[in-house]
């Protein structure tokens, strides 16, 4: 969803500045001919490729106004990828700390049962 509003904005941006007659990454790859699907589709692969800090080259801003939305655009995408891992890490946190109280919970049990004498059938139902 991110990548294809900064895809968007990135052809959207190209087409403003194209108008004033400046080159821009759609006239520098000979894209101006090019259907509108197609402008979509390269945009979109430029958001991605740069989302993900690969960037290839191929695709590349022209003009001043694509090289501002593009440092802004990485920016951005530097504190998505951060939030996305920090939820992970916090995810799998929760895990281990779900995974530690049930060990503990099952440890107070057992030895409950234990100090209690309970008959050993009755301690493999329970678990």
């Amino acid at each position: 969803m991110i990548a294809h509003f900064f895809g968007c904005l990135f052809y959207y941006i190209a087409a403003r500045v194209e108008e004033t007659g400046k080159q821009t990454w759609i006239s520098k790859n000979s894209y101006l001919d090019a259907s509108n699907a197609e402008k979509y589709v390269i945009s979109l692969y430029f958001s991605f490729i740069t989302m993900i800090t690969v960037g290839y080259g191929d695709i590349t801003p022209v003009s001043y106004e694509e090289r501002i939305f593009v440092i802004i655009m990485t920016i951005f995408s530097c504190g998505i990828f951060g939030f996305v891992v920090s939820s992970i890490g916090n995810l799998f946190s929760q895990i281990q700390i779900k995974n530690a109280e049930y060990k503990q919970q099952k440890y107070e049990i057992s030895n409950y049962m234990e100090t209690r004498s309970i008959d050993n059938d009755l301690k493999i139902k329970v678990f």
